[in-house]
């Protein structure tokens, strides 16, 4: 096992974003008392989701922004078939069909008990460690006509207008 005879160390990949090296710099911080040496790998922003895509990398921080505000918006990105989204390599059938199921069932309980199996099964596994989630603030004139809250965080100046 890892101790203070084995360490355990490994690299942890992320792009060249402040945000991202302040995370990285933070949590090689708090692993250190506990015997854990990530070495930090900054990336230019291609070069990083490069070698995410071809899974090159031994841990990698990257965000998901959903497309659509339902928690199965995430848990797409990990399915088996998630081709150019599920950079874990996370293969798992069961979850595949909790994720499919819920997606396919209109019973809103049956639903949620899908929704909560995938996570679970997500939890067991640890493919992924949620850290943060962010958060977007806007400071907006009353006057402004056309400005619609959405998930992507786009609001185009042509369809807004003073009033």
């Amino acid at each position: 096992g890892f101790g203070p005879a084995n360490p355990l160390s490994f690299e942890v990949s992320f792009d060249n974003r402040d945000e991202y090296r302040r995370v990285a710099v933070a949590l090689q911080a708090m692993w250190r008392p506990l015997g854990v040496f990530p070495e930090l790998l900054n990336k230019e922003f291609q070069v990083h989701y490069a070698d995410m895509q071809s899974r090159n990398f031994q841990m990698a921080q990257t965000s998901i922004l959903a497309p659509y505000l339902d928690v199965s918006s995430i848990l797409i990105y990990l399915e088996s078939g998630a081709v150019g989204f599920n950079t874990t390599g996370f293969n798992n059938a069961e979850f595949d069909e909790a994720v499919k199921s819920a997606n396919r069932t209109s019973d809103l309980e049956l639903r949620a008990k899908l929704i909560y199996r995938a996570e679970e099964i997500l939890l067991e596994r640890v493919p992924v460690i949620p850290l943060y989630n962010t958060v977007s603030k806007y400071l907006l004139n009353t006057k402004i006509r056309g400005w619609v809250h959405n998930v992507r965080v786009r609001h185009p100046a042509r369809y807004m207008s003073f009033e």
